[in-house]
């Protein structure tokens, strides 16, 4: 008959009454164990695919074969019954000894040696330790979790070789992962934990619950100590805790066991920075002193590079200590090169990359496919937007492809909706991302991102500044479920969190190819960049974007990309590159057509003009772009110029003009409700009204200006109004109210990126 498991499972395998004879064309006196092998292997059936099927260990099935061990007759019928030998397996059974009578062992301990350099695990030691202190002691469970290489394994068998003392039944050592790629299954860990505690094999029962039931009966009143490694899942524990007993399990695992309900979860983190350079030094020990460039310095930055995660550092050492002619700082180089990080972290018998390899492969589909695809997130950061346009999935799959994920430690959260991969794991990711994922799948998965943080951006852009005025080109489409929002406030939040993100995807977008995903999310945070003044960033995003308008080969992108970098410039205090990019912008609209581009060169041009000393050249631009403004009814932009010509006008000394227009623009501000703008308007009337030595009215303007600024959440306008207040305080005596004053300027300041 042909072997088949599905029919095989749902055998009654049972024993058997009568066996009828049946002529075999096997010579006469062959073993029970070459008969099973012949048959199992004429059955094109494995021997783990045996093993299996009659709930034994591989292990023991191979001893069968080779004669080095004896069936039961129920494992006999089993396999008679399972390869269709008709009797003939269970006939050639050698003769029925008398039961052999079982009685405990000595005291069983099979920890594994490890190594005796263990440094900077004592808070963690000491926190395990007193995990498997708690009374009661019935069914205690302790579960060390970590990142690949973090040192689980080793902190759980240095923990039980401190308490080995507390066991008197013993100390047990099982490893789920059996030391292969495939994975334990429990009947095998009961008939493995069932041997090394002195059961005779022929005594333990062959079918899985009678096992079971064998192996509570033989720990429960053991005070013995179980140590798990490798688990696939918490059922793999589950199944080896005995009710009411009075031993404990300390488990080392590759991710949180939720499903152990009564189980201490203890995550291990990574070294701290001087744990991982005394674990590098002691590891390479004298060959430091050959090496001059062997500094703290270097050293940090190697353990850095192995996120101080013990196996890497200890092979970064290894490798250092074993190369007598190879400079610390050339390994500092490779580890710093991510092409070459994960080959310097192999040492020809301990690898990072396979360690990792084996991690990710336990994972299921949708989490391998996610952790991959997060190294082509080019950010520092993320959360369930970026999760959800790299896997292709809603709002909740997204966040739960999240939380599997932070429970495995392969990412780590860092706050509300905020997630990090480790240096390290970061290379792992890619490498995962180029072995296990199609180019085109990632290619895609690149464009979703593009596509869906040009989206946010744009949605965030309309909802904190909705008045702005918008062509065609940058109106987004219908918001998608990562790209609503209903407040100012929130959109500010979001442009917040991200904006390390969204400078990194405008890089991206621009690498791609993708030119207008680029000149358009650079479009979509100039208002952003403006409120936070981060002018670093506002130039790096608005020359990238420049570059890709001029690739798209659109003038008008050119022309508006021109002026929002011109701005960024401005803000930057850089005048003349501010200038040069508002003139060629002036000149490219007024080609275009487009009177609204051309009024918003001009009212820069003005800006320039005075930050400049031209203030009369400022009030002649600034008049001029009014002008365009009121004849095509933009009032914010109009009131924007007025603020340019009432400062140009101040410092003329042509007080009572600039009092004017500094007046009419914080009205339309504060019937639009544009609270920075009104923020940064109140400011400029109370410079007006010091230089003018009224300190009162100084005063009011300036406190107007910060709660406006608090609202506006604009730190740049309220550092600026609080050194107001501390200069006007300071001119009427009150010096200790200035000093405070002056020492929340600088807190605030320290704020602004």
């Amino acid at each position: 008959m042909s072997y088949s498991p599905r029919l095989a499972s749902r055998r009654r395998i049972g024993p058997m009454a009568e066996l009828p004879v049946q002529r075999t064309d096997e010579p006469p006196g062959i073993s029970f164990g070459a008969e099973l092998r012949r048959r199992r292997q004429e059955q094109k059936m494995s021997l783990a695919e045996l093993a299996r099927e009659v709930h034994y260990s591989r292990g023991f099935l191979s001893k069968i074969e080779t004669g080095k061990a004896q069936p039961n007759r129920a494992l006999a019928e089993t396999c008679d019954e399972l390869l269709g030998a008709g009797g003939d397996l269970v006939r050639r059974l050698p003769p029925t000894k008398r039961r052999p009578r079982w009685s405990p062992t000595t005291r069983p301990v099979d920890l594994p040696a490890v190594s005796t350099i263990f440094l900077g695990r004592a808070d963690e030691l000491s926190l395990v330790t007193d995990a498997l202190s708690k009374r009661p002691r019935s069914s205690r469970i302790v579960v060390v979790y970590g990142l690949p290489g973090v040192g689980k394994t080793e902190l759980v068998l240095h923990t039980a070789g401190h308490l080995l003392d507390r066991y008197p039944d013993g100390c047990l050592y099982l490893d789920l992962q059996g030391g292969g790629d495939a994975p334990v299954d429990s009947h095998a860990a009961i008939d493995h934990l069932l041997r090394r505690l002195g059961v005779p094999p022929e005594l333990v029962p062959n079918p899985p619950a009678q096992r079971a039931a064998m192996y509570r009966q033989v720990v429960r009143d053991r005070n013995l100590l179980l140590v798990i490694d490798n688990p696939t899942a918490a059922a793999d524990v589950a199944a080896l805790v005995a009710p009411g007993g009075t031993g404990d399990i300390l488990v080392a695992s590759r991710r949180r066991l939720d499903a152990l309900d009564e189980a201490r979860q203890i995550e291990l983190a990574p070294l701290s920075d001087a744990d991982a350079r005394a674990l590098f030094e002691q590891i390479a020990d004298d060959r430091l002193a050959t090496d001059p460039g062997a500094d703290s310095g270097t050293i940090d930055q190697i353990t850095a590079a192995c996120d101080r995660l013990p196996l890497a550092v200890r092979i970064a050492a290894a490798r250092f200590r074993a190369s007598e002619h190879t400079p610390i700082a050339e390994l500092s180089a490779l580890l710093e090169d991510e092409r070459h990080r994960l080959s310097a972290l192999d040492d020809g018998e301990r690898s990072i990359a396979d360690t990792f390899a084996a991690a990710c492969a336990a994972l299921p589909p949708p989490q391998a496919l996610l952790f991959a695809l997060l190294s082509v997130h080019p950010g520092p950061s993320f959360g369930r937007m970026t999760a959800g346009l790299l896997a292709d999935a809603g709002e909740q799959e997204a966040a739960r492809l999240l939380d599997r994920l932070v429970s495995t430690c392969l990412i780590q959260r860092v706050g509300p909706d905020r997630h990090i991969l480790h240096l390290l794991v970061s290379t792992i990711a890619a490498r995962q991302a180029t072995t296990t994922v199609a180019p085109q799948h990632r290619l895609a998965a690149v464009d979703r991102l593009l596509d869906g943080y040009l989206l946010a951006a744009q949605h965030a852009d309309l909802a904190a500044t909705p008045q702005r005025h918008r062509a065609p080109p940058v109106v987004p489409s219908t918001a998608a479920w990562y790209a609503t929002f209903t407040a100012a406030e929130q959109a500010s939040t979001w442009f917040d969190a991200e904006q390390d993100n969204l400078v990194a995807i405008c890089d991206l977008a621009l690498a791609h190819d993708r030119p207008h995903v680029c000149w358009r999310l650079a479009y979509a945070m100039r208002d952003h960049f403006f409120r936070t003044r981060s002018d670093r960033d506002w130039v790096r995003t608005h020359r990238a974007a420049l570059t890709a308008a001029r690739r798209a080969d659109d003038p008008w992108a050119v022309a508006v990309t021109l002026n929002n970098l011109g701005l960024g410039y401005a803000v930057a205090a850089q005048s003349t590159q501010a200038d040069e990019c508002y003139t060629e912008a002036l000149q490219l609209f007024r080609d275009l057509g487009d009177p609204h581009g051309e009024a918003n060169s001009l009212g820069h041009l003005a800006w320039t003009a005075h930050t400049t000393g031209q203030h009369r050249t400022a009030i002649t631009r600034g008049k001029a772009a009014l002008r365009l403004y009121e004849q095509f009814g933009t009032p914010r932009q109009a009131a924007i110029t007025r603020r340019t010509i009432g400062v140009a006008e101040a410092a003329q000394g042509d007080v009572a003009a600039a009092e004017a227009h500094l007046r009419a623009a914080v009205a339309v501000f504060a019937a639009d409700r544009l609270a920075l703008d009104e923020a940064m308007t109140l400011n400029c009337l109370g410079d007006v009204a010091w230089a003018d030595h009224r300190v009162q009215k100084t005063i009011d303007l300036y406190r107007r200006a910060l709660f406006r600024a608090r609202t506006g959440e604009s730190t740049f306008e309220q550092a600026r109004a609080l050194r107001g207040l501390a200069l006007a305080s300071d001119s009427i005596g009150k010096h200790r109210a200035a000093r405070l004053l002056t020492e929340q300027a600088q807190f605030i300041s320290g704020l602004t990126r």
